[in-house]
């Protein structure tokens, strides 16, 4: 049990890795695209002239582990620091892309991700030099945060093997057969306890499969974890070593947990049969002791499965929330994705953001349900129902998926909304869309050709409310029948399923029940494997007459309805990217703003002010020197004229009503939520303008 929990965690968390070292490896190489078209305008540069550029190119970057350089047709790199950098094991080709780890660059022995792209044209510079490539070195430091986190106590160590099995990076490390890791040959070293045998490893290497597997070394003590990670950049192999102690630290609380229960129920059955053993000695009855054995084990098997649920529900209730956010945060990266594609299109950038907003909205709407002290300290699940239009709603989840669907030019998504009949509705409107999104989310992980169609309609309706049906169906992989009977439950994977689809833990199709389960709906699901699969889901929502806007997918045309023009406000905050951001919403509104970097700050600059100088203070909690509550409070108590009439707002992520009854007993007179919202910024800044 604890092998299995510890290689499902490594499985997850090496996978997530890779993926977020393709991303990284996606991002420099934007960079040096973008770099790249600025040759094009070089021909009356010479090479000198060229150097200089990325030299100043490089310091606007601020990125010390980046390394831009030039080409020329003879294979010679120019850059613009003193090691003399070569193209090592990359060739001067048609091949408009090649990517490698080379160390000993030079005199240097640092290992970098070697980015050589070929430039659409050649350039003849000034001086007859003709350059036909760009490169970028990446130390890879730049990496090592990714490689080495907390998930593992930084005890992991990393290799990358291409595809061919040759060992490109591989961190120095005590264990001598792994800095040549090669599978067939290192069964002389190890010995297998558990997972995939070393011949099954070499398979599913070539087949592009991840794999785990726990070995001891020869002579050495202690097991370790061998993980082997496909990743999709040049179909190279991500493998790490981990001790077994620094695997998963979820599951050294799980192996503590089964080795402190084994101990408690040895103890007491211990204790209980030298009870029982002295007792039937002395009494002789052997029934009545006997029962109440029976008794007794039945209380501590109760004990124990209570302990037993409690984890799991922790577990589960991490794994409810892992499924859940990603899906708004595929949408985002989606839309990022397509807007990197169509720089210089005005429409598509401003279409981008829209559905960018439109996910982050709803990933902020789960993270403040997540963090609801009352839901975690109670358990409960309190229903929230609230009038929300359902074309609003439907419209979020369609962008979200075309987001996801960015990436797969050959897949079509179809919609039918015109059965919609009665709009403003009042339900749990972050349900609904959780159980919408999961399904056609799954839609999108399992079709790769043809179309996924989503149809929303009323099938019924009173005066005062409407069943509302939703069908969601695809050309996807499908699924076995035997499958179907046990989709809702909790970890059920299709074994059937192809592993390319990374089938995650199962659970996605369990939180989609429970939700309409807590809605009073129903849900139907028809699959036939390599055909498809069409889920229907009814449930039956109250109507309102209450009108409400759809902030998220209405156009911003309102900023400035708020007129908050020529007020003066000083900012405390000490972060300068939130400085960066407010100021920009206050000045854009015509609010001139002063800025303090801390509550002492903040103070000295009230106290030094004269009537006039300021309309309100926007107030930061969580500061250095002073932070906001000891600020607000101070100026409170001061004798500036203004002490005790001048407006003080709140600005901060600590959203709890704990939070905002603080604030209130410091002395300031509003609230605002981080991330600050604009309009809801300028309606506050407006009821306080003289």
């Amino acid at each position: 049990m604890v092998y299995d929990e510890r290689a499902y965690h490594l499985e997850e968390t090496s996978a997530q890795l890779t993926k977020t070292v393709d991303a990284m490896i996606d991002e420099h190489w934007n960079l040096l695209s973008m770099v790249s078209i600025r040759y094009s305008t070089f021909d009356s540069f010479d090479t000198e002239d060229c150097i200089e550029s990325i030299s100043k190119l490089e310091e606007r970057l601020k990125n010390k582990n980046l390394i831009f350089g030039i080409v020329d047709k003879n294979g010679k790199v120019y850059t613009s620091h003193e090691t003399k950098f070569n193209l090592n094991s990359l060739v001067l080709s048609d091949e408009k892309r090649q990517l490698t780890i080379t160390n000993k660059v030079g005199d240097n022995d640092t290992y970098y991700m070697t980015f050589l792209a070929k430039n659409d044209e050649a350039v003849v510079l000034a001086d007859g030099n003709v350059i036909t490539h760009t490169i970028l070195y990446v130390n890879l430091a730049e990496y090592s945060n990714v490689f080495h986190n907390d998930a593992y106590a930084n005890e992991n160590v990393v290799c990358i093997r291409d595809e061919k099995g040759k060992n490109i990076y591989t961190e120095k490390s005590k264990f001598e057969f792994f800095d040549s890791l090669n599978y067939e040959e290192i069964a002389s070293h190890v010995k297998r306890k558990n997972g995939h045998t070393l011949e099954e490893i070499v398979e599913r290497v070539g087949n592009k499969q991840s794999t785990v597997t726990s070995l001891s070394i020869l002579n050495e003590e202690g097991i370790y974890f061998l993980v082997v990670q496909p990743m999709e950049t040049n179909n190279w192999n991500l493998v790490m070593i981990i001790p077994e102690q620094f695997a998963s630290a979820q599951t050294i609380d799980f192996a503590g947990a089964i080795v402190d229960t084994a101990i408690l129920i040895g103890v007491l059955l211990a204790g209980l049969t030298l009870g029982i053993y002295i007792y039937l000695v002395k009494n002789r009855n052997a029934k009545a002791l006997i029962e109440q054995e029976r008794e007794y084990s039945k209380a501590l098997a109760a004990s124990a499965e209570e302990a037993k649920n409690a984890n799991m529900a922790k577990t589960k209730f991490l794994s409810h929330m892992s499924h859940d956010i990603r899906t708004p945060i595929n949408g985002i990266l989606g839309m990022i994705s397509k807007a990197e594609r169509h720089i210089g299109e005005p429409e598509v950038i401003k279409d981008c953001h829209k559905k960018i907003r439109m996910s982050a909205e709803h990933l902020l709407g789960l993270i403040n349900d997540i963090l609801d002290i009352t839901k975690l300290e109670t358990g409960l699940n309190e229903e929230k129902d609230e009038p929300f239009p359902m074309s609003c709603m439907l419209d979020t989840c369609c962008s979200i998926i075309k987001g996801q669907l960015s990436e797969k030019g050959t897949v079509e998504f179809k919609t039918d909304f015109s059965g919609i009949q009665h709009d403003n509705v009042l339900g749990n409107k972050l349900h609904i869309r959780q159980i919408l999104l999961n399904i056609l989310s799954n839609a999108v992980k399992y079709t790769d050709n043809g179309y996924i169609y989503f149809k929303a309609e009323e099938i019924a309706f009173t005066n005062d409310e409407a069943t509302y049906a939703f069908t969601i169906q695809d050309t996807g992989i499908g699924m076995h029948k035997n499958y179907i009977e046990k989709i809702f439950e909790p970890f059920s994977i299709d074994d059937s399923e192809d592993r390319k689809y990374r089938l995650g833990t199962g659970l996605g199709m369990s939180i989609v029940k429970n939700n309409v389960d807590r809605l009073g709906g129903t849900i139907s699901v028809d699959s036939t494997l390599g055909l498809g699969s069409t889920f229907t889901v009814t449930f039956t929502l109250k109507l309102t007459d209450l009108e409400v806007v759809c902030e998220a997918a209405k156009e911003r045309v309102n900023k400035n309805s708020a007129d908050v023009s020529g007020m003066k406000v000083l900012l405390v905050e000490d972060n300068e990217l939130n400085i960066e951001v407010a100021l920009m919403l206050l000045e854009d509104a015509g609010v001139s703003a002063d800025v303090a970097k801390n509550g002492k700050e903040a103070v000295d600059k009230f106290l030094a002010s004269k009537e006039g100088d300021y309309d309100l203070i926007l107030m930061d909690v969580m500061m250095p020197v002073m932070n906001g509550y000891e600020a607000t409070m101070t100026i409170r108590n001061s004798v500036h004229p203004l002490a005790t009439t001048i407006p003080i707002i709140a600005q901060t992520a600590n959203a709890f009503q704990d939070d905002i009854k603080k604030v209130k007993e410091a002395g300031m007179n509003a609230h605002i939520s981080k991330p600050i919202e604009e309009e809801n910024l300028l309606k506050i800044l407006a009821q306080y303008k003289k």
